[in-house]
């Protein structure tokens, strides 16, 4: 896979899932779970800085289509893999985590939701801070003097 279709990919990743996430839990979570309101949202509000954040660079990256004109280089095929597994798995985690409040669970209560998604999001945060920047880089002088 090229840099171009990765960078697709990975962002059209982000985008949908982080819009399915918000929606889900917007909607869903406070129709049928079992916490008041308010810790639902901020709840909901915690889990969503560094993605936010990602898939707002993803976002950018596909208006400004850059290198629409050069495929890029080869991406090697394990790096697509993790970073798509990564991506996957920590949106399907939270959408798990979102999800719990509707299941009646013995000692589940919204501090352990705190905790469960502040793991996660640490985990990811950490992941796509790491790659952010080489995924979606910033425009170079050149493009900023074309845009």
């Amino acid at each position: 896979m090229y840099e171009r279709q990765f960078r697709f990919r990975i962002a059209q990743i982000l985008i949908y899932g982080h819009l399915g996430l918000f929606l889900f839990g917007l909607i869903m979570v406070p129709l049928f779970g079992k916490f008041e309101v308010i810790d639902t949202v901020h709840v909901l509000l915690m889990g969503f800085p560094m993605l936010g954040a990602t898939a707002l660079a993803a976002f950018d990256e596909m208006l400004r289509n850059r290198g629409s004109k050069s495929r890029g280089k080869m991406v090697p095929v394990e790096v697509v893999r993790i970073t798509q597994f990564v991506c996957l798995i920590s949106i399907g985690g939270s959408f798990f985590v979102y999800l719990l409040p509707m299941i009646e669970i013995p000692g589940l209560t919204v501090d352990w939701l705190k905790v469960i998604i502040g793991a996660l999001e640490t985990v990811l945060g950490v992941y796509l801070g790491r790659i952010r920047d080489h995924l979606f880089p910033p425009l170079t002088a050149a493009e900023k003097a074309n845009a």
